[in-house]
């Protein structure tokens, strides 16, 4: 049984490339895996550009798979540069609209 402990940053940055759908998918489960050891997960932005491909993958397919409601209470977002702010809101908003994937 795996307890969960408080919350994990992720540097996103220097923890993954984040330019291709593969990358984002890599990424999502990796922050999948931590999400069953910790309470909350950052992912930290901090002086990163991530692709549109990636920010679906990895971000709004996470956001479809935990539901909307677990995503907003599990993940929370950090040093977000402004271009991708609507990025990423349109893309967890996109992927809660559909039906969650296993």
């Amino acid at each position: 049984m795996t307890t969960s402990t408080g919350i994990f940053r992720v540097r996103m940055r220097s923890q993954f490339p984040m330019a291709t759908r593969l990358n984002g998918m890599d990424a999502r489960e990796y922050l999948l895996s931590m999400l069953r050891e910790h309470d909350v997960v950052v992912l930290d932005f901090e002086n990163s550009a991530p692709t549109p491909s990636f920010a679906d993958e990895c971000v709004g397919r996470l956001a479809q798979t935990l539901g909307f409601g677990s995503f907003k209470s599990r993940i929370r977002m950090a040093n977000v540069p402004s271009p991708a702010k609507p990025l990423i809101k349109h893309v967890v908003m996109r992927r809660t609209r559909e039906v969650a994937v296993p």
